[in-house]
């Protein structure tokens, strides 16, 4: 067999494949990138991904894919463990609800997934929430399964919520203007941390970081 790097389809190459041939392009590929304004699908390797040329139902199935920001709701399906919506206005929370199976889940930018869905997604691990403004404090804080959150660009997240998240290990604050040492200190699972372009947490809170491996003070 062959490792799948790449599918091409334009728009109107979707007029031509059956429904049923998408949803298992999508069901079995271990990631899959929907690009909403060019309506361009990538598959890429992400784990295993097997292909005899032009025999979709010869792929090798896997747990672990990516959709990102597009118009085919219909092919997000319970399996799905990874999914970005980077600049989604398509995907509502009607449509994410049903994934509770989710461990990686990058809202960057998003204006259509609410608090609604978080509190739903129980199995979440790791959360991208930059220049994100709709998911709000009280959803964040009772996330406490995280142990990767990204809250760079974040001007609604504060120390409220994020000192009840101790068992993160990865968090990002670059450019964030609102955490301070109030909540950093208090996570001390804290692996590696970002503080690029951050002037408001200080060495005091990094001190207090036992576990630290790696640190980001780039332009702090």
């Amino acid at each position: 067999g062959r490792v799948v790097t790449s599918v091409p389809m334009r728009a109107g190459d979707f007029d031509v494949l059956p429904p049923d041939v998408m949803g298992h392009l999508v069901s079995v590929m271990p990631v899959v990138s929907l690009d909403e304004g060019q309506n361009l699908v990538s598959v890429c390797k992400f784990f295993h991904a097997y292909v005899v040329p032009k025999m979709f139902f010869s792929w090798k199935p896997s747990e672990s894919y990516i959709l990102q920001g597009s118009k085919f709701a219909q092919s997000l399906t319970p399996r799905i463990l990874v999914l970005d919506l980077t600049n989604n206005r398509t995907f509502t929370d009607a449509d994410v609800q049903g994934l509770t199976n989710l461990t990686d889940l990058d809202l960057y930018s998003n204006i259509a997934v609410t608090d609604a869905t978080l509190t739903m997604l129980t199995s979440l691990k790791r959360l991208n929430l930059t220049y994100n403004r709709l998911i709000t404090e009280d959803c964040v804080k009772g996330l406490t399964n995280l142990d990767g959150l990204n809250l760079s660009s974040n001007s609604v997240v504060t120390d409220a919520s994020l000192k009840e998240l101790t068992n993160l290990t990865d968090l990002n604050l670059s450019s964030s203007s609102v955490v301070t040492d109030v909540s950093v200190k208090e996570l001390t699972h804290l692996r590696h941390l970002d503080l690029s372009f951050n002037y408001v947490v200080t060495d005091a809170a990094v001190q207090c970081l036992p576990a630290l491996k790696t640190l980001d003070i780039t332009y702090n």
